[in-house]
């Protein structure tokens, strides 16, 4: 597996292209950390983010947050709850992108719960996983769910079973911190 988090700068972005291309097996995990909330993060320059999809372009897994999602597709932040088909269309859109799965984590549905959504390219299969909203925001937690979920991936688990895995071990790490 090759997975990348975090970037800070153009020149990472090369790099992980590098690791990507250098190990062509590899299963190929890109985390496109740029923003949260509807906001970019500071760090982040439009250069980097418009080259950031070079990566999603080889990934075999991308693991946006929904402000991620929506920097990837060049759509305005989307602030209110999604529909199944919303959620659906949103999907396969990053899909279009170039990776087999996609997962977008801490999507509000329109139903008012908060979810992990997750597509299958190969088998236009789509996934819904439910998690319990804790008013509380922990820095990492996107990165604790991806690295979970490729773990998941790497012992053989389907997109649904990992992402289930990844959901609860996240939730249950929220909720008993936020519990201190």
């Amino acid at each position: 597996c090759v997975y990348s988090g975090f970037l800070g700068s153009e020149e990472q972005i090369d790099h992980c292209k590098k690791y990507f291309a250098s190990y062509p097996e590899a299963l190929a995990v890109v985390d496109p950390v740029m923003g949260d909330h509807g906001k970019a993060y500071r760090t982040y320059t439009e250069a980097m983010r418009n080259r950031l999809g070079e990566l999603v372009q080889v990934a075999d897994v991308i693991t946006p947050n929904l402000t991620e999602a929506c920097m990837l597709l060049k759509i305005p932040y989307i602030s209110e709850g999604l529909t199944r088909q919303e959620a659906r269309s949103l999907l396969a859109k990053l899909g279009e992108l170039g990776p087999n799965f996609v997962v977008v984590t801490g999507v509000q549905l329109a139903t008012g719960g908060m979810a992990n959504i997750g597509y299958d390219k190969g088998n236009n299969s789509y996934w819904v996983v439910p998690c319990d909203y804790v008013p509380v925001s922990y820095p990492g937690t996107g990165d604790l769910f991806a690295s979970v979920l490729t773990g998941a991936f790497l012992t053989g688990d389907s997109l649904p079973i990992a992402m289930g895995r990844a959901t609860y071990f996240v939730e249950r790490c929220i909720k008993t911190t936020f519990s201190y």
